[in-house]
């Protein structure tokens, strides 16, 4: 998978892991109404929101910037060959 497709999904998904993991070791993950209730959901996707958007915004100012110009992908003889950035 794209690593640039991973990250955001990724950071977003930690605040319900961690949650999760909580509730569990918590000993009442599956009694019914005790977690996952609306406000809880709603603040989890607030938090996966906000860790994505900022953890994105990181990686971008972090990561140093690809140089070039970027080839797209074609068709030679029959065969798929991929996109490349040409320095």
């Amino acid at each position: 998978m794209d690593p640039e497709l991973l990250e955001p999904l990724v950071l977003f998904a930690l605040p319900f892991a961690l949650y999760a993991l909580t509730a569990r070791f918590s000993g009442d993950l599956l009694a019914p109404g005790s977690h996952w209730s609306r406000s809880h959901l709603t603040w989890l996707i607030i938090a996966g929101l906000v860790s994505a958007i900022i953890g994105t915004l990181a990686m971008t100012l972090i990561l140093p910037a690809r140089q070039g110009t970027y080839a797209p992908a074609r068709i030679v003889n029959g065969h798929l060959t991929g996109g490349r950035i040409n320095p």
